[in-house]
């Protein structure tokens, strides 16, 4: 408590005492030493405390970091607070006194303003401490980074508490909602508390309500008790109708952007719980709003007939204040849980998205049925595909998004909907500026939503099912509503069909809500998928998208040469500019087709456009100009050409020519472009070549030859190439395949295989070939058994074995190998297997 001293109402002085019990403790929050006592010696000591550069001249912190700027501001928002906190105490002291004097109203009617000024005044500086006490993460660290988030949602419960909101034994408090299990990673809720029903059920319950029958909920002599109750016999005209209590309690109470900020810190913090802190608050929001109606006794009334047949009057209600969250706060607590490890993200977003469609169907003010930033967030928590249910959630959760943003009836909303594009959607669309940092209702309304992240967030992980049957086909579907997208985005709300009549139904508006940024990558993503799936139709709709990239390709090149010419493209198929790595996919994805000739010869036509654009980019100084990549090329798109005459050439007696001719190709264009040079995934595809080629004597000869100059260049360690286990496995096939002399054979194999061991070039592949051409007697006795040397695999790049049958493990191998912590695994897993037994037996 704090003794403070002042004139009472006869003018003497007098000393009085209040108690601090809802100060707030800087302490515990930035670290900031401050008291109530303003002794001098005190405020020498927090001079002498106080960083050296002004907290309040911005203009001196300018060559500081953001997130020391950030702090320092949170660090004068935290001072402000406590000043203007001992204001509002000495005013509701004041008035408190003078409540029960004999002093004049007037009197009273001035101290009651000065009061409620000084809780005004409160209010924003809690707003303003939470806005920047939000933002303090201590990036890498999980507890440093939630604690500011969490300090925040301690202001605004300590706010709501000390303007005189109370928590019934009904309502619910963050500790009943529900309670974390932090071993196990588990919410275990309480009985009675769903979230779910609690929070569509407080929608039509009116059972608490801010009016003189039901003053329970609000705390006794507090600022909301005077304003909304005047229960001590006082009459004063500034609260003498709803209007006027409400203007003032919209500067009382917190705010959605309040809570949204906090949201907005839980779901940037690393805390693994953060999905259900956010829950908790969407819960205290709905909670809030329930007590924003008023009855207003003095309004209109009317006789209605309840259940048991009794006339009762009802007054008109009015909301005094509304918290109700609107679709960006779903779409934040969304957000909290699909970055989350908590094992319940899909069961609650989809929890989430039926309290979402109840506001809808109750027209709830802010909520959009279908809400983009709600849905994308809720996409992103998607992360495996192979489950069916998630696979068909994504399905329906894409097709709603892109149905709405295809809907040009939903044009208002980037005009009536706040989008905090640098929260919501990687800081893409909106500068992270101060004077518009994503967090206030008032920034940035008009932005539209970039859709391309998510959009190919789906691709990827349609390509990452590989094989399974219809990923492809649902990659290249999302690609094409990307184009369907950009198309409309283009047209920038015009309209189709220009008519003078305003009842024409043919004059039709564009959709204006999203853009769409289609990057190669997701042209990349499906080419990899149609190479995965190893099916004609797929190789040919590869080409097909190539082409298309290489069409806006010549496109571009054209309007370089000449700026004066005009290009007929259609703007709404425009593709982004090939990569490096889809030409490879591409190339690949031809070992599908059953015309080998026809695929080698369109695999040759691609290098070529590959070489052409290179050349065509040697002069390009622009960094930023998209033909730059090319400016240093690398052999990955000769070496897919080398991949595919291994995969699909049926001759295989004129594949090592083939080969020949392709490396005599990369060394002409390497001259040019030394980067492009071969390097060893190049001498292993040539090594592949040869252990596959087949013919006379003279073409086997030729061919081991060349696998022997090839790998004794790999071997000289003068030259810059580096050895990989895939060349050991290709050397060792071209010995098995080529050698006539099996003696000669073995000895050259058991030799490979040492080498491949003491460089740790021991793959799979490379201990199956070993495997498979020597007996067992010598294979165990030259490779063991049990596990491998670590020595051995220490340099693998490609299928890694661990144990002596090329497995990386399995029941009972990793009871005793090399380096096992002492944690008695063995011990305890004997004790669980007889256990196991013993149970059988006794059964």
């Amino acid at each position: 408590s704090s003794t403070l001293q002042k004139n009472d109402t006869n003018g003497t002085m007098k000393t009085m005492s209040f108690n601090h019990d809802e100060t707030f403790n800087e302490d515990d929050y930035m670290g900031i030493i401050t008291t109530n006592n303003n002794s001098d010696d005190d405020k020498k000591r927090r001079q002498r405390q106080r960083p050296s550069v002004k907290l309040h001249n911005f203009e001196e912190t300018s060559s500081l970091s953001k997130k020391n700027k950030t702090e320092m501001r949170a660090q004068v928002k935290l001072e402000t607070l406590s000043n203007c906190k001992t204001k509002a105490n000495l005013a509701r002291i004041s008035f408190q006194d003078a409540s029960s004097s004999s002093s004049q109203q007037q009197q009273r009617n001035l101290l009651l303003d000065e009061w409620i000024q000084s809780e005004i005044k409160l209010s924003t500086s809690y707003s303003q401490a939470i806005k920047y006490v939000a933002r303090c993460h201590s990036q890498g660290k999980r507890s440093a980074a939630s604690s500011s988030s969490s300090k925040a949602e301690s202001l605004l419960d300590e706010w709501i508490k000390r303007i005189g909101i109370v928590v019934t034994m009904d309502g619910t408090t963050r500790s009943k909602t529900s309670r974390v299990d932090e071993e196990n990673d588990n919410m275990m809720p309480n009985n009675n508390n769903n979230i779910k029903k609690q929070m569509i059920d407080m929608l039509d319950d009116n059972s608490f309500l801010l009016n003189a029958s039901n003053s329970q909920t609000v705390a006794k002599s507090s600022v909301l008790d005077i304003i909304l109750n005047n229960n001590d016999g006082n009459s004063y005209p500034s609260l003498q109708n709803i209007s006027q209590k409400q203007i003032i309690l919209n500067q009382l109470i917190p705010q959605r952007k309040d809570f949204n900020n906090i949201l907005h810190s839980w779901a940037s913090s690393k805390a693994r719980q953060k999905g259900i802190h956010a829950e908790t608050l969407l819960l205290r929001m709905v909670e809030l709003s329930r007590w924003g109606y008023y009855y207003d006794e003095e309004g209109d009334t009317e006789d209605v007939n309840d259940n048991d047949g009794e006339e009762k009057t009802i007054s008109e209600k009015q909301r005094l204040f509304d918290t109700i969250p609107d679709s960006k706060a779903f779409a934040l607590v969304a957000k909290c849980f699909a970055n989350s490890t908590f094992n319940q993200v899909i069961p609650k977003i989809i929890d989430l998205h039926s309290i979402h469609n109840a506001y809808a169907d109750r027209n709830i003010k802010g909520i959009y049925r279908n809400d983009p930033f709600f849905l994308m967030h809720s996409l992103k928590s998607l992360k495996n595909y192979h489950k069916e249910n998630e696979a068909q959630l994504a399905k329906n959760w894409l097709s709603k998004l892109h149905s709405f943003v295809l809907d040009p009836s939903n044009n208002s909303y980037v005009r009536t909907t706040t989008i905090a594009a640098s929260a919501m959607d990687g800081g893409a669309n909106v500068p992270d500026t101060e004077e518009n940092d994503g967090d206030d209702d008032e920034a940035g309304s008009t932005v539209k939503i970039n859709l391309a992240g998510t959009y190919t967030t789906i691709i990827r992980e349609y390509a990452r099912l590989r094989r399974t049957k219809g990923a492809a086909a649902n990659a290249r579907n999302v690609l094409d509503m990307m184009h369907e997208v950009m198309e409309q985005s283009e047209g920038e709300g015009e309209r189709d069909n220009v008519s003078t009549d305003d009842d024409d139904d043919e004059n039709i508006t564009r959709p204006n809500i999203a853009t769409m940024d289609i990057k190669a990558n997701a042209y990349n993503l499906v080419l990899g998928s149609y190479r995965d799936i190893a099916e004609e139709k797929y190789a040919r709709a590869a080409l097909e998208l190539l082409e298309r990239m290489l069409d806006a390709a010549r496109t571009k090149k054209d309007a370089m040469a000449d700026t004066t010419a005009t290009t007929n493209a259609n703007p709404f198929t425009v593709a982004p500019l090939p990569t490096e790595q889809s030409f490879e996919y591409c190339i690949q994805s031809l070992a599908s087709l059953r015309d080998s000739n026809f695929a080698f010869q369109e695999g040759q036509r691609l290098v070529n456009e590959f070489e052409s654009l290179c050349i065509g980019a040697a002069s390009t100084t622009d960094k930023n100009d998209d033909f730059y990549l090319f400016k240093m090329p690398s052999p990955t798109v000769h070496n897919a050409l080398i991949e595919l005459c291994n995969k699909s050439t049926v001759d295989r007696s004129a594949l090592l020519d083939m080969s020949l001719e392709i490396m005599k190709k990369i060394e002409e264009f390497s001259v040019t472009f030394p980067t492009a040079g071969p390097n060893e995934e190049t001498w292993a595809q040539v090594l592949k070549t040869c252990s596959y080629t087949r013919g006379d004597e003279a073409m086997l000869e030729k061919a081991l030859t060349t696998a022997n100059d090839i790998f004794a260049k790999l071997e000289d360690n003068q030259t810059q190439l580096k050895m990989t286990d895939k060349c050991y496995f290709h050397m060792m096939k071209c010995v098995v395949n080529l050698t006539p002399d099996e003696d000669e054979s073995h000895k050259r194999l058991v030799q490979l295989f040492s080498d491949a061991g003491e460089k740790g070039f021991v793959s799979a592949n490379v201990l199956r070939v070993f495997k498979n051409n020597v007996s067992n007697e010598e294979f165990e006795k030259t490779v063991g058994e049990g596990r491998l040397a670590d020595k051995w695999v220490a340099n693998v790049t490609s299928g890694k074995a661990l144990y002596t049958d090329g497995t990386m493990g399995g029941a009972g191998k990793h009871a005793f190998r090399k380096g096992k912590s002492t944690s008695g695994w063995a011990k305890k897993q004997r004790r669980r297997v007889e256990e196991i037994v013993q149970r059988k037996e006794a059964k």
